[in-house]
């Protein structure tokens, strides 16, 4: 069984990010050459010149839309602010579960034949070897690698004036990557299982326009992929395409189309916002049968935490955040721990 280098993994999916940021640049410039401006677009700027001619005052408007959004944006802060204070508790309820039940599984690994049938067959994996962010490598504010206690602190703030394009759809993914090495010569048949504690907030922000409103949308899913590490890549292919899917249990949805749609006709900005204080989520894989990992091989385990967003409109000042880093309101993403559940006789008794 070779040694898994963890180097090569991470270089691997360097090499997969710099070919989808060159997929992306191909995509962006095909776009720009054959998009044109919206007709909304065209006849909001033309009902602009025609409204600055007659003397009417935008600019006071556009500053009393800011200030509306001003005044969303500190209501929320005190949301937050409340919501922190009992997070504080679920966070620390979180933690003791997740560290009694790996008392519990330790205890079922050295007391075999005390245990019921089956249940001695659990293994955890209680560290990352990697925290890594997709396709980019700018919302991954900081990591924290720990047995039970590892954590990613995320920051997607997207300002939608930023875009060239007037609508459009994009992702960030934040993966935590475990491995477990089948130490023996016989095939290992296994469930997995995995939990993921976010605790942050996300807030939307769409402003009011002259013939419609801008919408900002936002969604988070959670997923466990097994990653088939002892297959060969294909040619042309990335570390990515080795990830496993087909189970219903390994996806989660934390956060369903959260969106936010301004009014039309200089009616009042739209605004959206959901709280976590420390929510878990749980995803499985093995619901068919099990996942096989063929002897000496190496399986990583890849827990996932994907938030796709999009936006229709370009005015001013519309705005996209997922916070999951304020040290203040101690935000973060926990993933303490995968769990092996073993179908066939553990490795060790193999």
């Amino acid at each position: 069984m070779a040694d898994f280098n963890p180097s090569e993994f991470k270089r691997a999916l360097a090499e997969a990010r710099e070919q989808q940021h060159d997929q992306s640049k191909q995509v962006h410039t095909l776009s720009s050459q054959r998009k044109p401006s919206p007709p909304n677009r065209e006849i909001a700027q033309l009902l602009r010149r025609f409204a600055k001619q007659a003397d009417l005052d935008l600019e006071s408007v556009d500053r009393m839309l800011a200030q509306q959004q001003d005044e969303m944006r500190r209501s929320f802060q005190a949301e937050k602010v409340e919501a922190a204070a009992g997070a504080t508790a679920r966070r620390a309820a979180f933690n003791r579960a997740i560290a009694e039940r790996e008392q519990a599984i330790a205890y079922l690994a050295n007391h075999p034949q005390e245990a019921a049938v089956g249940l001695s067959s659990l293994l955890s994996l209680t560290k990352p070897f990697l925290i890594w962010e997709w396709p980019l490598d700018i919302s991954l504010v900081s990591s924290h690698i720990e047995p039970l206690n590892s954590s990613a602190r995320i920051k997607l703030d997207v300002p939608v004036y930023s875009f060239d394009n007037d609508s459009g759809v994009d992702q960030r993914e934040f993966s935590f990557y475990f491995l477990w090495q089948n130490p023996s010569d016989f095939i290992a048949v296994v469930n997995c299982f995995s939990v993921l504690s976010l605790n942050g907030a996300c807030e939307l922000y769409a402003n009011s326009g002259i013939t419609s409103g801008d919408t900002t949308s936002l969604s988070i899913d959670a997923y466990l992929f097994p990653i088939a590490y002892w297959l060969p890549l294909a040619p042309g292919g990335n570390i990515r395409q080795l990830r496993m899917g087909g189970d219903p249990q390994q996806h989660q949805s934390v956060l369903s189309e959260l969106t936010a749609t301004g009014g039309a006709i200089f009616g009042d900005a739209g605004t959206a916002s959901k709280l976590f204080p420390s929510i878990s989520v749980g995803m499985s894989y093995g619901t068919y049968g099990g996942l096989s990992i063929p002897a000496r091989a190496t399986a990583l385990f890849e827990v996932n935490l994907t938030m796709s967003y999009s936006w229709s409109g370009n005015t001013l000042p519309d705005e996209i955040i997922a916070d999951f880093a304020d040290e203040g309101h101690h935000y973060n993403v926990e993933c303490p721990i995968v769990v092996l559940q073993f179908l066939t006789a553990p490795p060790m008794a193999a």
